[in-house]
């Protein structure tokens, strides 16, 4: 096993489609072909389930998918880290939440493009971890949902409408709009994002009010990671409440508004102590990022 291996794995396990890993990792597609069987022939398994359009992950391929992430997670932590020591640059450590990689694909390659004397280390928490972890100092800025330590400084980043998020063979999926006080939702499996900057008493509120009848027997998964969320859909086991054009690259997931109009928002906080300059231009630079990727509706 190799890192090369586990990078056309990811890749994969990103796109469902190892044309695509190809195209973006600047390879030829029997490169990612013959990595994946090599990674299975090695530890005797079978990765992926092949679909007509596209491959989705078995409970083998989930395991080495969340290993492999944690593996290059860490070792681009350690490549930063001697890089910084090397060459003596500035390091910001940055916390993100899942919900922040599938909004803002490119911010951190973006930034470090206009200032490649900043390194940013980037790591992935739920959160209530990454608002404790900016209160103590460990991170100096996190992009997730609205802290509710009231002494972190904190900006908006984006509003976003909230849609039901299903399977394009569901027969949701045909309707204009949901209505949650109807009775369109109280059979639906759903798989929720529990990380979600919807601020959990309403959203638990609502679920329970509107769409659970008070047992939330229709919920059957929960995780803090968008991945599995998505998953979940593409393999038709239920529905979610995410962010409108979250999914917009997936050709069988269908967003549908709910009448309602319930809203997420993503916020940036820091805690104001150790932001030195280079802190500060992130800061302004994700601003500008979020309104160049979202602009407001008027």
């Amino acid at each position: 096993m190799t890192l090369t291996q586990l990078r056309y794995f990811l890749a994969t396990c990103k796109h469902g489609n190892m044309t695509r890993a190809a195209t973006e990792l600047k390879v030829s597609q029997p490169s990612i072909t013959g990595a994946i069987k090599d990674l299975e022939r090695e530890f005797d398994v079978v990765l992926f389930t092949r679909h007509k359009t596209r491959l989705t992950l078995t409970k083998e391929g989930s395991t080495l998918y969340y290993a492999a992430k944690e593996v290059l997670e860490k070792v681009g932590e350690l490549q930063s880290s001697m890089k910084a020591l090397g060459e003596q640059k500035k390091a910001i450590n940055i916390g993100v939440s899942a919900l922040s990689y599938y909004l803002f694909p490119d911010l951190f390659s973006s930034f470090h493009q206009k200032w490649p004397e900043v390194d940013l280390n980037t790591y992935n928490f739920g959160a209530s971890e990454l608002e404790r972890y900016v209160a103590s100092g460990a991170l100096h800025v996190a992009v997730s949902a609205r802290p509710s330590d009231l002494s972190l400084h904190r900006r908006p980043l984006l509003s976003g409408e909230l849609y039901l998020w299903t399977h394009r063979s569901n027969p949701l999926a045909q309707k204009g709009s949901i209505d949650l006080s109807s009775a369109d939702l109280a059979h639906e499996p759903l798989a929720i994002y529990r990380e979600s900057s919807l601020d959990e008493e309403d959203f638990d509120a609502m679920l329970r009010d509107t769409v659970l009848n008070a047992d939330a027997h229709n919920v059957i998964f929960c995780s803090n990671q968008v991945e599995n969320i998505r998953n979940c859909l593409l393999e038709r086991r239920a529905s979610t409440f995410l962010i409108k054009g979250i999914f917009d690259q997936e050709e069988e997931l269908v967003g549908i508004p709910i009448v309602q109009g319930l809203t997420t928002e993503l916020y940036i906080y820091w805690d104001g102590v150790s932001c030195d300059e280079s802190v500060l231009e992130f800061i302004r630079y994700t601003e500008e990022y979020a309104r160049r990727r979202y602009p407001p509706v008027s």
